[in-house]
């Protein structure tokens, strides 16, 4: 098994010279709700999207959605969809289709797929903070190790979270989407994946600079 390709995207760390800074502890991700810019889409098509929907399609984008299959990974999710969805019923009685299909917890993928106009397959994991990484890769390689794929590109992406929810969560992540490319063959891949995504940042920049995209 072996990475071919990275990206990294998070608000305020947007380029590969951010991403140095960052690693070397001279720059910080924002705690914002800024985007990637996804200037390949109509502005029509991405305005009532959420920042983890966005970051998600930014990294199929740049990774190039020809796979065997997508595997989003994520901890909490359309947070600020679902909170929309949320007040919206709160206030109105009622939820609107549109508003309901945004904030499912498959919208980031299945919209990344429309966008770039891809019959890839997709699927979506929530595990815990603690495994969130862990099982992006072990759910993502398994196929390509039995020999049903050949590729895969996975995806680890969570967005600010709203301030409404923050004195009731355990854990606060940094907004930050990171995208891979794997395939079968002999290359680097983490002998160790039971790790939290900045570790994994951190790793990929160290490791495999020339796979960065």
């Amino acid at each position: 098994m072996k990475i071919d390709s990275f990206v990294l995207w998070a608000p305020g760390v947007e380029d590969h010279e951010s991403w140095i800074e960052w690693r070397n502890g001279s720059n910080v991700i924002e705690d914002s709700s800024l985007s990637p810019k996804l200037s390949f889409a109509s502005p029509i098509a991405i305005r009532r999207l959420s920042l983890l929907t966005r970051m998600t399609i930014y990294a199929v984008h740049e990774l190039g959605p020809d796979a065997g299959c997508i595997l989003l990974s994520s901890v909490y999710g359309e947070m600020n969809s679902q909170l929309k969805l949320n007040m919206m019923h709160i206030k109105e009685g009622e939820v609107k289709p549109a508003a309901f299909s945004l904030s499912v917890f498959n919208a980031p993928a299945a919209e990344a797929t429309i966008l770039e106009k891809s019959h890839t397959p997709y699927s979506v994991i929530f595990p815990g903070k603690d495994h969130v990484i862990d099982a992006l890769f072990k759910a993502g390689s398994a196929p390509i190790a039995s020999g049903r794929l050949s590729s895969s590109l996975l995806i680890y992406a969570d967005e600010r979270m709203p301030d409404e929810y923050r004195p009731y969560a355990g854990w606060i992540p940094e907004p930050m989407v990171i995208g891979m490319r794997i395939s079968s063959g002999d290359g680097l891949f983490p002998s160790n994946t039971d790790i939290q995504p900045a570790d994994l940042a951190r790793y990929l920049i160290d490791n495999i600079p020339e796979a960065w995209l």
